[in-house]
Protein backbone atom coordinates (compact mmCIF):
# COMPACT_ATOMS: atom_id res chain seq x y z
CA UNK A 1 0.00 0.00 0.00
CA UNK A 2 1.43 3.39 -0.96
CA UNK A 3 1.31 6.34 1.49
CA UNK A 4 -1.58 8.76 1.47
CA UNK A 5 -1.11 11.67 -0.90
CA UNK A 6 -2.64 15.12 -0.63
CA UNK A 7 -4.36 15.98 -3.89
CA UNK A 8 -4.81 19.61 -2.92
CA UNK A 9 -8.53 19.18 -2.26
CA UNK A 10 -10.45 17.94 0.75
CA UNK A 11 -9.66 14.29 0.05
CA UNK A 12 -6.65 12.02 0.29
CA UNK A 13 -5.95 9.54 -2.46
CA UNK A 14 -5.02 6.03 -1.33
CA UNK A 15 -3.53 3.57 -3.79
CA UNK A 16 -3.98 0.04 -2.51
CA UNK A 17 -3.72 -3.26 -4.39
CA UNK A 18 -3.89 -1.44 -7.68
CA UNK A 19 -7.13 0.43 -6.82
CA UNK A 20 -7.50 4.16 -6.17
CA UNK A 21 -9.70 5.36 -3.32
CA UNK A 22 -10.39 8.90 -2.09
CA UNK A 23 -10.74 9.51 1.65
CA UNK A 24 -12.15 12.78 3.04
CA UNK A 25 -10.03 14.73 5.50
CA UNK A 26 -10.02 18.05 7.37
CA UNK A 27 -7.11 20.51 7.34
CA UNK A 28 -6.35 22.89 10.22
CA UNK A 29 -3.28 24.89 11.40
CA UNK A 30 -1.61 24.23 14.70
CA UNK A 31 -0.39 27.57 16.11
CA UNK A 32 2.72 26.00 17.66
CA UNK A 33 3.67 24.47 14.31
CA UNK A 34 4.41 25.98 10.94
CA UNK A 35 2.74 23.26 8.87
CA UNK A 36 -0.83 22.08 8.52
CA UNK A 37 -2.09 19.07 10.40
CA UNK A 38 -4.42 16.69 8.63
CA UNK A 39 -7.08 14.55 10.29
CA UNK A 40 -8.28 11.67 8.15
CA UNK A 41 -11.46 9.63 8.27
CA UNK A 42 -10.46 6.09 7.39
CA UNK A 43 -12.60 3.00 7.65
CA UNK A 44 -11.53 -0.54 6.89
CA UNK A 45 -14.29 -2.62 5.32
CA UNK A 46 -14.11 -6.05 3.76
CA UNK A 47 -14.37 -5.80 -0.01
CA UNK A 48 -17.21 -8.38 -0.22
CA UNK A 49 -19.53 -6.49 2.18
CA UNK A 50 -22.05 -3.95 0.79
CA UNK A 51 -21.09 -0.40 1.70
CA UNK A 52 -24.60 1.10 1.85
CA UNK A 53 -27.90 0.28 3.54
CA UNK A 54 -29.83 -0.41 0.33
CA UNK A 55 -27.33 -3.03 -0.82
CA UNK A 56 -27.38 -4.66 2.60
CA UNK A 57 -31.19 -4.87 2.60
CA UNK A 58 -31.22 -6.31 -0.92
CA UNK A 59 -28.59 -8.86 0.04
CA UNK A 60 -30.56 -10.00 3.09
CA UNK A 61 -33.76 -10.18 1.04
CA UNK A 62 -32.03 -12.29 -1.62
CA UNK A 63 -30.59 -14.66 0.98
CA UNK A 64 -34.01 -15.00 2.64
CA UNK A 65 -35.69 -15.74 -0.70
CA UNK A 66 -33.06 -18.37 -1.55
CA UNK A 67 -33.52 -20.00 1.85
CA UNK A 68 -37.32 -20.09 1.56
CA UNK A 69 -37.21 -21.52 -1.95
CA UNK A 70 -34.62 -24.14 -1.03
CA UNK A 71 -36.47 -25.22 2.14
CA UNK A 72 -39.80 -25.39 0.28
CA UNK A 73 -38.30 -27.56 -2.47
CA UNK A 74 -36.67 -29.81 0.11
CA UNK A 75 -39.91 -30.31 2.04
CA UNK A 76 -41.82 -30.96 -1.18
CA UNK A 77 -39.44 -33.60 -2.59
CA UNK A 78 -37.52 -34.97 0.42
CA UNK A 79 -39.54 -34.05 3.53
CA UNK A 80 -41.54 -36.50 5.68
CA UNK A 81 -44.74 -35.79 3.69
CA UNK A 82 -43.12 -36.12 0.27
CA UNK A 83 -44.34 -39.73 -0.07
CA UNK A 84 -47.99 -38.60 -0.21
CA UNK A 85 -49.40 -37.83 -3.68
CA UNK A 86 -50.79 -34.47 -4.69
CA UNK A 87 -50.07 -31.40 -6.82
CA UNK A 88 -46.43 -30.36 -6.47
CA UNK A 89 -47.37 -26.68 -6.38
CA UNK A 90 -49.54 -27.38 -3.32
CA UNK A 91 -46.65 -29.25 -1.72
CA UNK A 92 -44.25 -26.34 -2.31
CA UNK A 93 -46.42 -23.34 -1.41
CA UNK A 94 -49.42 -22.51 0.75
CA UNK A 95 -50.73 -20.04 -1.84
CA UNK A 96 -52.97 -22.55 -3.68
CA UNK A 97 -54.56 -23.52 -0.38
CA UNK A 98 -55.08 -19.87 0.56
CA UNK A 99 -56.75 -19.20 -2.79
CA UNK A 100 -58.99 -22.25 -2.33
CA UNK A 101 -60.05 -21.14 1.15
CA UNK A 102 -60.52 -17.50 0.13
CA UNK A 103 -62.69 -18.35 -2.88
CA UNK A 104 -64.69 -20.97 -0.95
CA UNK A 105 -63.84 -23.78 -3.36
CA UNK A 106 -62.89 -26.38 -0.73
CA UNK A 107 -65.86 -28.53 -1.72
CA UNK A 108 -64.72 -28.46 -5.36
CA UNK A 109 -60.91 -28.42 -5.38
CA UNK A 110 -60.24 -31.00 -2.66
CA UNK A 111 -62.66 -33.65 -4.05
CA UNK A 112 -61.08 -33.06 -7.47
CA UNK A 113 -57.65 -33.82 -5.97
CA UNK A 114 -58.97 -37.03 -4.40
CA UNK A 115 -60.52 -38.05 -7.71
CA UNK A 116 -57.12 -37.64 -9.38
CA UNK A 117 -54.66 -38.79 -6.70
CA UNK A 118 -56.65 -41.18 -4.53
CA UNK A 119 -57.99 -41.35 -0.95
CA UNK A 120 -54.91 -39.65 0.57
CA UNK A 121 -53.79 -36.30 -0.86
CA UNK A 122 -51.27 -33.68 0.19
CA UNK A 123 -53.26 -30.47 -0.21
CA UNK A 124 -50.69 -28.09 1.37
CA UNK A 125 -47.06 -28.34 2.53
CA UNK A 126 -48.21 -29.46 6.01
CA UNK A 127 -51.78 -30.66 5.24
CA UNK A 128 -52.93 -34.17 4.37
CA UNK A 129 -56.55 -34.87 3.36
CA UNK A 130 -58.15 -38.29 3.87
CA UNK A 131 -61.44 -39.73 2.65
CA UNK A 132 -63.39 -42.69 3.94
CA UNK A 133 -64.71 -43.93 7.27
CA UNK A 134 -61.55 -45.93 7.96
CA UNK A 135 -59.43 -42.79 8.04
CA UNK A 136 -61.90 -41.01 10.35
CA UNK A 137 -61.80 -43.91 12.79
CA UNK A 138 -58.02 -44.09 12.63
CA UNK A 139 -57.61 -40.39 13.42
CA UNK A 140 -60.55 -39.63 15.74
CA UNK A 141 -61.44 -43.09 16.98
CA UNK A 142 -61.64 -44.11 20.63
CA UNK A 143 -58.30 -44.68 22.30
CA UNK A 144 -56.27 -42.66 19.78
CA UNK A 145 -53.74 -40.83 21.93
CA UNK A 146 -50.69 -38.76 21.21
CA UNK A 147 -52.14 -37.03 18.16
CA UNK A 148 -51.17 -33.36 18.04
CA UNK A 149 -54.09 -30.92 17.90
CA UNK A 150 -53.36 -27.98 15.65
CA UNK A 151 -54.08 -24.77 17.64
CA UNK A 152 -55.22 -23.14 14.39
CA UNK A 153 -58.31 -25.37 14.49
CA UNK A 154 -58.47 -26.24 18.21
CA UNK A 155 -58.12 -22.74 19.58
CA UNK A 156 -57.76 -22.11 23.30
CA UNK A 157 -60.92 -20.50 24.79
CA UNK A 158 -60.79 -16.92 26.03
CA UNK A 159 -60.81 -18.07 29.66
CA UNK A 160 -57.72 -20.24 28.95
CA UNK A 161 -59.57 -23.35 30.21
CA UNK A 162 -59.51 -26.22 27.74
CA UNK A 163 -62.72 -28.01 26.87
CA UNK A 164 -62.96 -31.70 26.08
CA UNK A 165 -62.36 -30.82 22.42
CA UNK A 166 -59.15 -28.80 22.88
CA UNK A 167 -57.73 -30.60 25.93
CA UNK A 168 -54.65 -32.78 25.83
CA UNK A 169 -54.82 -36.54 26.41
CA UNK A 170 -54.71 -36.40 30.22
CA UNK A 171 -57.39 -33.70 30.62
CA UNK A 172 -59.49 -35.19 27.85
CA UNK A 173 -59.65 -38.53 29.67
CA UNK A 174 -60.58 -36.82 32.94
CA UNK A 175 -63.36 -34.76 31.34
CA UNK A 176 -64.61 -37.71 29.31
CA UNK A 177 -65.16 -39.77 32.45
CA UNK A 178 -67.36 -37.01 33.86
CA UNK A 179 -69.48 -36.75 30.70
CA UNK A 180 -69.56 -40.40 29.69
CA UNK A 181 -72.64 -41.25 31.80
CA UNK A 182 -74.70 -38.68 29.93
CA UNK A 183 -73.98 -40.43 26.64
CA UNK A 184 -74.43 -44.00 27.78
CA UNK A 185 -76.99 -46.22 26.07
CA UNK A 186 -79.29 -46.07 29.09
CA UNK A 187 -79.15 -42.25 29.33
CA UNK A 188 -79.90 -41.82 25.62
CA UNK A 189 -82.89 -44.15 25.83
CA UNK A 190 -84.27 -42.13 28.75
CA UNK A 191 -84.13 -39.00 26.58
CA UNK A 192 -85.97 -40.65 23.69
CA UNK A 193 -89.44 -39.28 24.68
CA UNK A 194 -88.06 -35.73 24.72
CA UNK A 195 -86.48 -36.14 21.29
CA UNK A 196 -89.70 -37.59 19.87
CA UNK A 197 -91.63 -34.63 21.28
CA UNK A 198 -89.43 -32.08 19.46
CA UNK A 199 -89.59 -34.08 16.22
CA UNK A 200 -93.39 -34.27 16.49
CA UNK A 201 -93.56 -30.50 16.98
CA UNK A 202 -91.54 -30.01 13.79
CA UNK A 203 -93.91 -32.36 11.93
CA UNK A 204 -96.92 -30.36 13.12
CA UNK A 205 -95.38 -27.08 11.95
CA UNK A 206 -94.57 -28.58 8.55
CA UNK A 207 -98.15 -29.85 8.30
CA UNK A 208 -99.48 -26.35 9.03
CA UNK A 209 -97.38 -24.89 6.20
CA UNK A 210 -98.54 -27.63 3.82
CA UNK A 211 -102.23 -27.05 4.69
CA UNK A 212 -102.03 -23.26 4.34
CA UNK A 213 -100.09 -23.46 1.06
CA UNK A 214 -97.40 -21.11 2.37
CA UNK A 215 -93.72 -21.60 1.69
CA UNK A 216 -91.76 -23.22 4.52
CA UNK A 217 -88.12 -22.58 5.38
CA UNK A 218 -87.10 -26.20 5.95
CA UNK A 219 -83.55 -25.25 6.87
CA UNK A 220 -84.82 -23.04 9.68
CA UNK A 221 -87.18 -25.78 10.92
CA UNK A 222 -84.41 -28.38 10.99
CA UNK A 223 -81.98 -25.99 12.69
CA UNK A 224 -84.52 -25.08 15.39
CA UNK A 225 -85.41 -28.72 16.01
CA UNK A 226 -81.74 -29.69 16.29
CA UNK A 227 -81.02 -26.79 18.63
CA UNK A 228 -83.82 -27.54 21.10
CA UNK A 229 -83.09 -31.28 20.93
CA UNK A 230 -79.46 -30.79 21.92
CA UNK A 231 -79.98 -27.93 24.38
CA UNK A 232 -83.13 -28.95 26.27
CA UNK A 233 -83.01 -32.74 26.09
Amino acid sequence: MTPFKDTGSNVFTEIRNGSIREIPHTTYWNRSLTFPVFTMQYQTTANWLPNDTASLILSLAALSAIYLIASSLYEAYFGPLSKFPGPKLNAISVLPGIVTNYTGRDNVDIPAMHAKYGPVVRTQPTHISYTGAAAFKEIYGFGKKGLYKDPQWYQIPLNKVHSIITADDANHSRQRKILSNSFSDRALKEQEPLLKGWVELMRVKMQEFATSGKEADLLKLYNCTTFVSVTFS
